[in-house]
């Protein structure tokens, strides 16, 4: 014991020394810097990683700084501060304070001298950084636990972070939240998204609101967000039609920029805005491409259903609409953008094509024929056959005139 008195009173950090008849009360903050680019060894010296010997000497003056700032400000809010590098990214500061008011307001200007330090730092050495403010604590062998409460609550940024705060009381003390209930939340925001059903912004929505409500810690929000990430790219790769048009998104420089931007967001809200914003350019993509797909198809689909039922009289655009669930307006565009021409003579030509083959073929009658291919009398038939062909039914098979010698083919 003796020796222990004798060394905090000689090596203490602080003014008075390891005075045991003092009353102080002690605190720990870790600072975690973000994006910061400092020196691995003591000393500012080169550490091998490729840095300038000058580089090192701008990184060490920095590291000088925030100590000094760190410890300044906690003089100006009555505080003694002993501020030491932990590691790259984290400076630990040890306070001390005379016991003068309540605990509870004791610990919101603890909060209050965080905050002035993250805009100070932030605005004047654009340094990007979170605060976690630990337990207070009467006696010096508790320390640890102060400090051990300060990282703790850094784990909690995105969910419990307030302007970069995030203070160890904040913390729940029972938060084994198992991640595989995630997966089911997951799974229903992508299969709407691939069905084109826009719930699955709402979807998204109460995903990030449950790992709020949850309290998640920072290494499982990233986790489930990865997760989601990565079901997204696989049910996009799976649609083989549309994959190609997706890809960007998901390979290379863009789809990188999209991972590290969400993966570095500085709030849970952040991250749900990058991901909703993402998701939203992906999912345009995507139903501009299904739609292109679902177009090809429903034209091929009425060009198939038009030679099967052409022999039917009542035929007509409005009959497609009702049979395909389109205006007749938008079965014209779509005849006239894949046909190069429009429905009805699209239609006219299939039917004459048919009609000249029986007139070929068989010895059925005129009539009988025109029935046959679609019209309700002879005479309408005949005007229509001659239009096109070139010459009356009758003259045709009197002519013994196959399809492709008629005048629309060219060659009568």
């Amino acid at each position: 014991a003796e020796t222990v008195e004798f060394r905090l009173d000689h090596l203490s950090p602080f003014a008075d020394g390891g005075k045991r008849e003092a009353s102080p009360i002690y605190t720990v903050m870790v600072v975690e810097l973000h994006d910061l680019d400092l020196p691995q060894t003591a000393g500012g010296k080169s550490t091998g990683s490729g840095h300038s010997e000058e580089h090192g000497d701008e990184d060490q003056r920095l590291s000088l700084s925030l100590l000094n700032v760190i410890q300044e400000l906690a003089a100006t809010y009555g505080w003694q501060g002993w501020a030491e590098w932990m590691s790259r990214e984290r400076i630990s500061i040890l306070l001390r304070k005379e016991e003068s008011v309540g605990e509870g307001l004791l610990g919101v200007k603890l909060q209050e001298m965080a905050q002035t330090g993250c805009e100070w730092l932030q605005g004047h050495l654009g340094v990007q950084l979170t605060i976690g403010i630990g337990s207070q604590t009467y006696e010096l062998e508790h320390i640890q636990d102060s400090y051990r409460a300060a990282v703790s609550a850094l784990r909690y940024r995105l969910t419990l972070g307030v302007r970069d705060i995030v203070t160890s009381d904040q913390v729940p003390q029972a938060n084994e939240i198992p991640l595989y209930s995630y997966l089911p939340l997951i799974s229903e925001t992508i299969r709407s998204f691939r069905l084109a059903n826009h719930d699955w912004r709402i979807q998204l929505e109460g995903l990030f609101g449950a790992m709020e409500t949850d309290r998640l810690k920072d290494g499982d929000i990233l986790t489930v967000v990865r997760w989601l990430q990565e079901l997204l790219e696989r049910e996009m790769r799976e649609m083989k039609d549309v994959s190609g048009a997706l890809d960007r998104y998901f390979n290379g420089a863009e789809g990188q920029q999209w991972k590290a931007e969400v993966e570095s967001a500085s709030s849970l809200a952040m991250m749900h805005t990058l991901m909703l914003e993402h998701m939203t350019t992906v999912y345009r993509t995507y139903v501009a491409a299904s739609e292109t797909k679902s177009y090809r198809a429903m034209v091929s689909e009425m060009k198939q259903y038009i030679e099967e039922h052409y022999t039917n009289p009542d035929l007509s655009l409005n009959h497609l609409s009702e049979r395909f669930d389109v205006s007749p307006k938008y079965a014209s565009h779509l005849f006239k953008t894949e046909f190069d021409m429009k429905f009805v003579d699209f239609l006219t030509r299939l039917r004459m094509n048919h009609a000249q083959q029986m007139l070929c073929n068989t010895t059925e009658t005129v009539q009988h024929i025109a029935t046959q291919v679609g019209y309700a009398n002879s005479i309408t038939f005949g005007r229509v056959f001659k239009r096109v062909v070139g010459v009356t039914p009758g003259d045709y098979r009197k002519l013994r005139l196959k399809p492709e010698d008629s005048i629309a083919g060219g060659a009568l």
